[in-house]
């Protein structure tokens, strides 16, 4: 939880706690135990605001722990060392070195437990061994004896923090601590120390085996328990991290699938989703909130109950193809964890109309399914002579099914696709949907066709789209597919591959189609925003631009599940904020400046 790093990286901890001679900002003066108290309180009531928290530039952050420690400290009467306020950077310094050494602190407690022979012990005894090893770690560090320190030099190698070590506990929690770099083993061991054990006495160590199988068995359990709570921390801090370090891209995005498939994904204690202020109407359709799933994650209709449980107002499968297809070679997903993106070139890989219909109507028969809005995304086979009848074939075979359908020219990854987004192409296309739509639900609810429209599109193709989908009755516009740009800000190591690019470098770009869309569309035809959306700050922004309707995926391959429960969390707080009672009151709003 080491907020602002990445804004400073050329900035290094102080070794020890010994004040510096400044006293510029405070920094030369010590901290009384009650000041370090707030200081932490502070900081750990400004990580979890459910709406700024970590979303800020550390600047900010910063400030604002500065100005939250101070209002703890007016109220509970706590008096600095310091004659002057301390500096936000003198804050997060010392944020830092009580967050380091309160980690190694906790690391040699677990050694204390794993290395230690005798069963008799007390809590009291382990607490001596674990400052012990803390004290040895820190002198080994420094090359010298402990006969030669100084007492100052002494001092300041003894664990001080205890003031605040429940509280940064409970900060980190036990899984977040197991999964950290620091508790991998040590680099150095102490001669003499309880590391430095042969292993002549099997009876020592099978008691100590024991011991750390029970010390993993419990880090386990923690772990499950974060995940079965959709506690975020959890997520974002130990399950994401080790889905990343132990699967690639697919392999991740598999695992995802089966866990939705196979209902391994718990319902949010609360489900935020369910609030009324988020509930909507449109295309005579319920949906209980505007978030949803995008399609590319269950392009085989596996897992539509595990994924609804998760908190999704609607949840959209595919893309689907009439023939079973494999796509394209692997490897084919690429993560750029340093931009939060994701690039593919999966191509439409399918298991064809037959396949996903079976599964489809396995879900629908289920009387107890979990109340959700089901797109379904139409695609085409890679070798069709005819996109026309290859659309043609997903709307008969699935109108009847879906909430609503989508029709998706927008891949990159399917050669000559996007060109049917030129405006002839587009008209003879649409208009043939449209009436096949209409056909098969002559005498039923007519399903509305949506259009998945590319962020890659001059001003013209733009026009010409507005005007096709206003003209033939196109039912809505989703904003937008992956993006073929690369932008001159990726900094990781994939970012040359070849592919849709998805996640955070797309979501000013996808933000500006829907405000143009919506403004040439003069707001009369709904939009599903989507792209590079991780916080409900961004799907806020897509509201005011447009959409109706917010979607995503990159997000969760690195936040995981619980993201779906925070934006809609954060999104009530933000329309409380700015005074709005239905979603409705937000969309387009931008317009009205």
């Amino acid at each position: 939880m080491d907020i602002g790093n990445d804004h400073d990286p050329s900035h290094k901890p102080r070794g020890s706690d010994t004040p510096r001679s400044t006293s510029r900002g405070g920094r030369g003066f010590s901290y009384a135990k009650a000041e370090d108290e707030c200081l932490i309180s502070a900081y750990v009531n400004v990580s979890e605001d459910s709406i700024r928290g970590t979303n800020q530039k550390a600047e900010e952050f910063w400030n604002s722990v500065q100005a939250k420690m101070l209002e703890l400290m007016a109220r509970k009467n706590v008096a600095s060392r310091s004659p002057v306020v301390r500096t936000s950077i003198a804050l997060r310094n010392r944020v830092r070195t009580i967050e380091r050494e309160c980690k190694r602190y906790i690391f040699c407690n677990l050694q204390a437990r794993k290395t230690t022979r005798s069963s008799g012990w007390s809590e009291s005894d382990y607490v001596e061994r674990a400052e012990k090893l803390y004290f040895e770690e820190g002198l080994a560090k420094t090359g010298k004896d402990a006969n030669s320190l100084s007492a100052k030099e002494s001092a300041a190698l003894k664990f001080k923090f205890a003031h605040v070590i429940d509280i940064i506990q409970q900060m980190e929690s036990l899984s977040r601590i197991a999964a950290s770099t620091e508790l991998s083993e040590p680099s150095h061991v102490v001669p003499g120390s309880d590391d430095d054990h042969s292993d002549d006495d099997h009876s020592d160590v099978s008691h100590s085996d024991e011991e750390e199988d029970s010390g993993w068995a419990g880090i386990g359990c923690a772990v499950g328990y974060g995940y079965w709570t959709q506690d975020e921390r959890v997520f974002n801090q130990v399950i994401m991290p080790m889905v990343h370090t132990f699967t690639d891209g697919e392999q991740a995005h598999r695992l995802g699938v089966l866990a939705a498939k196979y209902k391994l994904i718990p319902r949010p204690t609360k489900n935020e989703g369910l609030d009324l202020a988020l509930k909507q109407s449109l295309w005579d359709l319920e949906f209980a909130n505007p978030v949803g799933l995008a399609a590319g994650f269950d392009k085989n209709a596996e897992g539509v109950e595990g994924m609804a449980r998760t908190g999704f107002g609607f949840v959209e499968i595919g893309s689907v193809t009439p023939e079973p297809q494999p796509g394209n070679p692997k490897p084919r997903v690429f993560r750029l964890p340093q931009d939060q993106a994701v690039i593919n070139r999966y191509g439409f890989n399918s298991d064809g109309h037959a396949a996903v219909k079976a599964n489809l109507e396995a879900y629908l028969s289920d009387a107890s399914r979990t109340p959700c809005v089901l797109g379904i995304n139409l695609g085409k086979n890679k070798t069709s002579p005819s996109a026309i009848e290859d659309y043609g074939k997903g709307v008969r075979e699935f109108a009847t099914m879906a909430d609503y359908l989508v029709v998706n020219i927008s891949s990159p990854n399917t050669p000559g696709l996007r060109n049917l987004q030129a405006k002839r192409e587009l008209d003879e296309l649409i208009s043939n949907v449209v009436q096949t739509r209409d056909e098969v639900c002559a005498g039923r609810r007519r399903t509305p066709v949506v259009l998945k429209i590319a962020p890659d599109l001059s001003e013209d193709d733009k026009q010409d789209i507005a005007d096709v989908v206003t003209s033939r009755g196109v039912d809505g516009l989703i904003v937008s597919n992956t993006t073929i740009a690369r932008p001159e800000t990726l900094v990781s190591d994939a970012r040359g591959e070849v592919g849709g690019l998805s996640g955070m470098p797309v979501k000013d770009k996808s933000t500006a189609v829907i405000r143009d869309m919506y403004r040439l569309t003069q707001g009369k035809v709904p939009i599903i925003g989507v792209g590079g959306i991780s916080t409900g700050i961004d799907a806020y922004e897509k509201l005011k631009a447009g959409a109706s309707l917010v979607q995503l995926y990159t997000a969760l391959t690195y936040q995981g599940f619980p993201l779906v429960n925070r934006l809609n969390r954060e999104l009530k707080v933000l329309m409380e904020r700015d005074g709005y009672h239905t979603i409705a009151e937000v969309v387009g709003k931008d317009h009205e400046k």
